[in-house]
């Protein structure tokens, strides 16, 4: 996951999941209330992101910010150009992503 504090700047990629193992709701919340809230680091994120292994999954509701986790087209359009770039897969909400295993 990624986040970041909007009041400083900053943001944080940390990794919940790994080698079919996962951070349980509470771990992931503590995280969270460490690294902030924000989205901030959207661009970082995904170019992290693209140099892990496949498959490379994105859950993310389409909103993409930086600094001061304020909106721009054109960290969207980063945004979709890296994902596309780096075959990475968005998911508007982790029960979408889900529902793709099921089939």
């Amino acid at each position: 996951m990624y986040s970041g504090h909007a009041n400083r700047g900053t943001g944080t990629v940390s990794v919940i999941a790994k080698a079919g193992r996962m951070a349980t709701d509470r771990e992931i919340d503590h995280r969270r209330g460490q690294v902030g809230g924000g989205n901030i680091v959207d661009g970082p994120a995904l170019r992290w992101l693209a140099k892990q292994a496949e498959p490379r999954t994105w859950i993310c509701d389409g909103a993409v910010t930086g600094k001061g986790d304020s909106r721009r087209l054109n960290l969207t359009l980063e945004a979709n150009h890296l994902a596309k770039a780096g075959r990475i897969t968005r998911h508007a909400s982790v029960a979408r992503y889900l529902d793709t295993l099921k089939t």
